[in-house]
């Protein structure tokens, strides 16, 4: 068990002490927005994330930062009697907080702005999620918020202009489902491992540090090293001579520097989701526990292997490996959808994305932040508690 995870995961899952009240998100205490208000907020906050370096992504970014979104329904469902488990929505539910007035008009700025924007803002809805949205918002008996005569009017005239603009535009891959990445065949003939408690470990080396700050940007630097570092790795003349070598396999320079430098290291950070009904992030992290994990199942094809390197944290299971190339890979399960291509990133590449995501949800948490303070009620605050 790593350092790290005896700190984290306390919190790692969910539990009913977490939950906040649902509220009633028929009525008009939700929020204290004007339509002139989120749009003078919409434009600021695409400027904010622009300005410090998400051009592509200010117009989503922007939304995230205007939606209200529900975790659970009041509805739950008992296991044991010494135990309940929540039930997640019900499309019904989140349908008709899609219906909400706040939504409607955070998504209908969305597809104007990803539309002024141009095509690289890809993440605005497809033309079918918001005819539906739409839709919905128009049936609905009660929405949320209650807008003036006159703000009322200024959206209804841009529903009907998003609608013509939505027709325009093309989100490739929007309704692509993860049973599309079924049946893709990974390229190894062999599986190797061994059991953990023959793993032999020793102390990295003292000048990893100093090799590592020379690799690396300030921002992934400070990434990797906030946490300390695990005592031991594993020993290189055990994986050597004990691990590759009795499986036909050489220990190459690029997987030696990966293991030096990198092996041991954890970081962690909140993954920035804002539920009206739960708070922000107590359960929600990204990072990884890095290591060479041999006691798992490793692959190879002929000279070539794989190893288990990143370990996730919630839930705890295997991410990306490392090759003997000193690339990461990304053949796990869950990794197809965000690297579809199995293109390798040498360590540096991929740390210095990693630690380009922490900033953004950074931002993403502090200008969050900032609008529930000033628009939403106390009952629903989540960024800020």
């Amino acid at each position: 068990m790593s350092k790290l995870w005896n700190i984290i995961g306390d919190t790692a899952y969910m539990r009913e002490e977490h939950r906040l009240p649902v509220p009633d998100h028929t009525t008009e205490k939700l929020s204290s927005w004007t339509y002139t208000d989120m749009k003078r907020e919409f434009v600021r906050s695409m400027e904010f994330f622009a300005e410090n370096g998400f051009p592509d992504e200010q117009v989503s970014l922007a939304y995230n930062c205007v939606c209200l979104k529900l975790y659970f329904t009041d509805e739950q469902i008992s296991l044991t009697p010494d135990r309940v488990c929540l039930k997640p929505y019900s499309l019904d539910n989140k349908k008709s907080v899609e219906a909400m007035t706040e939504n409607v008009m955070a998504n209908t700025i969305r597809v104007i702005e990803a539309f002024k924007a141009g095509r690289e803002q890809t993440k605005a809805p497809s033309r079918r999620e918001y005819e539906e949205q739409i839709s919905a918002y128009r049936s609905a008996e009660t929405h949320g918020l209650t807008l003036s005569p006159e703000e009322q009017a200024e959206l209804d005239r841009d529903i009907e202009n998003a609608l013509e603009f939505i027709k325009s535009l093309e989100y490739p891959n929007q309704d692509k489902d993860d049973d599309d990445y079924d049946g893709i065949e990974i390229p190894f003939d062999s599986h190797f491992g061994i059991h953990y408690d023959k793993v032999i470990k020793a102390p990295p080396p003292a000048d990893s540090d100093a090799r590592l700050r020379a690799k690396l940007s300030d921002r992934a630097y400070e990434m990797l090293t906030e946490y300390e570092r695990e005592d031991e790795i594993v020993d290189m003349d055990f994986l050597e001579n004990g691990f590759l070598k009795p499986n036909g396999l050489e220990l190459t320079d690029e997987l030696r520097e990966f293991v030096e430098l990198y092996a041991g290291r954890e970081y962690v950070w909140h993954y920035p989701s804002f539920f009206m009904d739960y708070p922000l992030s107590l359960m929600s992290y990204k990072g990884y526990s890095v290591d060479l994990f041999v006691s798992w199942s490793c692959h190879c094809r002929g000279d070539f292997y794989i190893i288990p390197a990143m370990s996730e944290f919630i839930p705890a299971y295997t991410g990306p490996e490392v090759g003997s190339d000193g690339k990461i890979h990304f053949y796990g399960a869950g990794y197809y959808k965000k690297y579809p291509e199995f293109s390798p990133l040498s360590p540096e590449e991929f740390f210095e994305m990693e630690a380009r995501e922490r900033y953004k949800d950074g931002l993403l948490t502090e200008r969050r932040r900032e609008l529930e303070n000033k628009y939403l009620i106390p009952e629903i605050r989540t960024a800020s508690m």
